[in-house]
């Protein structure tokens, strides 16, 4: 598949335009405008003229930045600065694979560094601030003014 960044070898895709519609087949929690923004960062021309999906690392999902969940957990558990998480409420199916991870480190975060751990929710999908960046910026604003006199 297109966006399978397991492969050890990379796919190619003989346009652009046909990498990015099977990219939105197969997710459909992000919209087109988002997906364009991330081609433009993740698909790379090759010496044939075809195009490769680059397998950017922010866009892998294989465990919790590429952790296992005892590491991110024993990270997470040195957090002691202002710490700020924004989520969406919409997420790709194949995400929910992660849930139970990610929900092990928010718990971590809140026990650990309750006082400093504050998260967001925005209604959109993962890439919220890619398609509405105010969306997002009202928390990092309203953060970033609560904790200025700390970070």
């Amino acid at each position: 598949m297109f966006h399978d960044l397991s492969l050890s070898s990379l796919e190619m895709c003989c346009s652009i335009r046909s990498g990015v519609n099977e990219f939105l087949d197969e997710v459909d929690t992000i919209p087109r405008v988002a997906v364009d923004a991330l081609a433009k960062r993740g698909i790379r021309q090759t010496h044939d003229s075809k195009y490769t999906f680059s397998r950017d690392l922010k866009q892998r999902i294989t465990s919790l930045y590429g952790y296992p969940t005892e590491v991110i957990k024993e990270f997470a558990s040195k957090i002691d600065c202002p710490h700020l998480v924004i989520k969406a409420t919409r997420h790709p199916e194949r995400w929910k694979i992660e849930e139970a991870a990610v929900n092990t480190i928010r718990n971590v975060y809140k026990q650990t560094n309750a006082d400093n751990y504050v998260e967001a929710t925005v209604e959109g999908n993962h890439a919220i601030h890619l398609t509405d960046p105010d969306s997002t910026w009202l928390h990092i604003q309203e953060f970033l003014t609560k904790h200025n006199h700390r970070l």
